[in-house]
C-alpha cells in the first residue's frame, strides 16, 4: 500500500511539471535577478505645458511642438491644444509636431494626458549574442556621426580606441556586456549637470568627455559615440520624466541586444545613476516614469529639425519660458521589475531549481 501511495505521489509529481513546464521552461532560459525595483504596474494623469514668448521687437517666429507618441507598448499620450496662436501640424520621419506662427508675445497652453506602462526586458549576460548578429541594416542607419546645427554631437571616429579600452578593461564577451561595460563607465567618471537652455545648442561627444560632466542628452550623445565606434548600434530617444512631483523634458539612449531568442530592443538612462553608483537601474530597465516623444532615426538633419524649437526673425530681444503645471497622478498596483545586470547564471538556477526539487519531494515521501 505505501508503495502505490508513493506511485501516486511520483505521478502528481510528473503530472505537475508537466503542465508547468513552459513557465520552468521559461525561467531557465532567463532566470531572474537577484536584484529588483518596486514599479507602478501602470500610471496615468495629465499635465499642463506654459510656453510664454516674450519680444519687444518686430517678429516673425516659428514655435515647433513635437506631440508624444498615441499608442504604443508602453504609452498613449494625447496632446491637446487649449490656447495658441494659429499652428499647422506636420508628419514625418518616425515624428509628428506642431509649428505655432508667432509674430506678437503669444502664451501656448497645451495639455498632455497620458497612460504609461513599465517593459520588462526579457535579456541577460548570458543569453546575449556577439555583434555578428546584430544586422547590417541597422548598424548602416546609425553607426556614423551625427550633426546638430553642423557639430558633430555624436563622433564615433574619435571613440574607438577609448571604447576598445573600456571593453577589454571589463572582459567584455557579448553585446550585452560591452553595452553594460560602457554604462558602468560613464556612470563611474562622468557627473551629471544640467548645461542646456531652450535657445542654446548642447555639447558635442568629445566636449563631455573632456569637460566629464553633461545634461541628459549630452551624456547620451557620448554614450552613442562610445557604442557606435565598437559597431553597436545607439541612438537617442527624447521625451519627458516624471520626477515624483513634475515632469522634465529628458533624454536617453535607445538600444539593441542580438540574444538567443531575438532582438531585444531596450533603454538605458545614463542621469538614472551617474556619479552615484554602478547598481544598473539606468541599464535595460524602463518604468513608468517616462514618456517618449522622439525616437532619433539616424539622420542629422531631422535631429537639427527636433532640436530646432524656436526660428524665424526678430529684430528686437527674444525670451521663452517653458513651464509645466503637473495634473494629478495615479499609479497602477506595484510589481516587481528584475535588474538584467543581475540575472542569475542559467546553470546556477537550474542546480538551485532541481536542488528544491528534490528537497520538496524528500519531505512528501519521508512525511508518515
Amino acid at each position: 500500500m505505501k508503495s502505490l501511495a508513493y506511485i501516486y505521489i511520483i505521478f502528481v509529481f510528473v503530472i505537475l511539471i508537466v503542465l508547468f513546464s513552459p513557465n520552468i521552461i521559461s525561467m531557465i532560459n532567463s532566470p531572474p535577478s537577484l536584484l529588483a525595483n518596486m514599479v507602478p504596474s501602470e500610471m496615468k494623469g495629465s499635465f499642463e505645458r506654459q510656453i510664454i514668448i516674450n519680444m519687444n521687437g518686430e517678429s516673425n517666429l516659428s514655435v515647433n511642438v513635437t506631440i508624444p507618441y498615441e499608442n504604443t507598448p508602453y504609452q498613449n499620450v494625447s496632446l491637446k491644444i487649449i490656447q495658441g496662436p494659429n499652428y499647422e501640424i506636420h508628419s514625418g520621419y518616425n515624428r509628428t509636431w506642431i509649428t505655432f506662427h508667432v509674430i506678437k508675445p503669444s502664451e501656448i497652453i497645451l495639455n498632455y494626458s497620458f497612460e504609461t506602462k513599465p517593459i520588462i526586458y526579457d535579456v541577460s549576460q548570458w543569453d546575449s549574442l556577439t555583434q555578428s548578429a546584430i544586422p547590417l541594416s541597422l548598424k548602416e542607419q546609425y553607426d556614423h556621426p551625427e550633426y546638430l546645427n553642423g557639430r558633430e554631437v555624436i563622433d564615433p571616429g574619435l571613440f574607438y580606441n577609448i571604447s576598445q579600452d573600456i571593453i577589454e578593461q571589463a572582459h567584455a564577451e557579448n553585446v550585452f556586456q560591452e553595452e553594460k561595460a560602457l554604462y558602468d563607465y560613464i556612470v563611474k567618471n562622468f557627473v551629471y549637470n544640467v548645461t542646456y537652455s531652450t535657445l542654446e545648442k548642447p555639447q558635442t561627444a568629445w566636449e563631455t568627455w573632456v569637460l566629464r560632466e553633461g545634461d541628459c542628452a549630452e551624456l547620451s550623445f557620448l554614450y552613442a559615440s562610445l557604442s557606435r565606434a565598437i559597431g553597436i548600434p545607439a541612438w537617442l530617444e527624447f521625451g519627458w520624466l516624471y520626477t515624483g512631483t513634475t515632469w522634465a523634458e529628458h533624454a536617453w539612449i535607445g538600444t539593441v541586444i542580438p540574444t538567443t531568442h531575438g532582438l531585444v530592443y531596450g533603454i538605458i538612462d545614463l542621469t538614472k545613476e551617474v556619479g552615484n553608483s554602478d547598481f544598473g537601474f539606468g541599464f535595460f530597465m524602463r518604468g513608468t516614469s517616462r514618456i517618449t516623444e522622439w525616437i532619433d532615426d539616424g539622420n542629422s538633419s531631422h535631429l537639427t529639425n527636433y532640436y530646432t524649437f524656436v526660428y524665424g526673425t526678430s529684430f528686437g530681444i527674444v525670451s521663452i519660458n517653458n513651464n509645466i503645471i503637473p495634473g494629478k497622478v495615479y499609479l497602477g498596483n506595484y510589481i516587481l521589475e528584475f535588474d538584467p545586470s543581475y540575472a542569475i547564471e542559467p546553470i546556477v538556477f537550474e542546480l538551485l531549481f532541481i536542488f528544491s526539487l528534490a528537497i520538496i519531494f524528500y519531505v512528501i515521501i519521508r512525511k508518515p
